[in-house]
């Protein structure tokens, strides 16, 4: 099985300085933005932070407010995590463990952080001493196969039109705003310079051009395109006088 890739804010993982949220959210079982959120209102971090956490605050968040339970392992003397995954951990437990500057979980014989998800004997960082470790005594549920790693450049185009798309479908829905407040006719079809277009969208924010038009046909031809246009150009186009006049 392999997970979707996780974002936090819309943007993945593996392209934020996160890895005490996103292992938290591995051994609760929630989702990294949930465990951001309620680091951030724990803490009271502004909108600038990025995911960062000290080990203290994290490991008290996921106790107590998503029921995570841990047993600190004492005695391993900044060993090597691969050395700790061969000689101390159990092979059916799940273990959160620290190093230098960075926070993982062992699972299933795997070394996962947001970029990573292999093997512990073959895994980038197994030789980095570890400073803490804390077995997770509850109930854990990552999903075999890989969990995270780096996305692809399908990953990251297929995310970056499902951003515009959400966003287009927002300015769609407050379209009717828009032409309640210019007069506007949203069923209206406009022709200038060989191209057939129609209202589709509306962001009050764009002050110059608020709203979106699709033009389908140019010259004859069928096409796909979306522009933006101001409200004078939407008024020439699709004022509700012009297509009285019309009819």
């Amino acid at each position: 099985m392999v997970m979707e890739p996780k974002k936090i804010n819309g943007t993945f993982c593996s392209m934020m300085p996160c890895c005490g949220i996103f292992a938290g959210a591995l051994v609760s079982g929630y989702e990294p933005q949930e465990v951001f959120d309620a680091y951030k209102v724990a803490t009271n971090k502004t909108a600038r932070w990025k995911g960062s956490t000290t080990r203290m605050r994290l490991v008290n968040l996921i106790q107590s407010e998503f029921g995570v339970k841990l047993k600190q392992v004492e005695g391993l003397n900044y060993m090597t995590v691969r050395n700790f995954h061969f000689k101390h951990a159990k092979p059916s437990a799940t273990y959160l463990v620290y190093v230098r500057r960075h926070v993982m979980v062992i699972d299933k014989g795997r070394l996962i952080d947001q970029w990573h998800c292999e093997p512990v004997e073959t895994a980038k960082k197994n030789r980095c001493r570890i400073t803490n470790v804390y077995e997770v005594t509850s109930c854990v549920d990552i999903p075999e196969g890989k969990v995270s790693g780096i996305e692809t450049e399908e990953d990251q185009t297929a995310a970056h039109q499902s951003e515009k798309d959400a966003k287009l479908q927002i300015d769609k829905d407050r379209l009717w705003k828009g032409a309640c407040k210019y007069g506007l006719d949203t069923k209206a079809i406009a022709f200038f310079r060989g191209q057939k277009m129609r209202l589709i969208g509306y962001n009050p924010r764009k002050k110059s051009h608020p709203f979106l038009i699709e033009v389908f046909e140019k010259n004859g031809r069928p096409c796909n395109f979306i522009g933006e246009t101001s409200v004078y150009s939407a008024q020439s186009w699709f004022s509700i006088s012009n297509t009285e006049e019309a009819a």
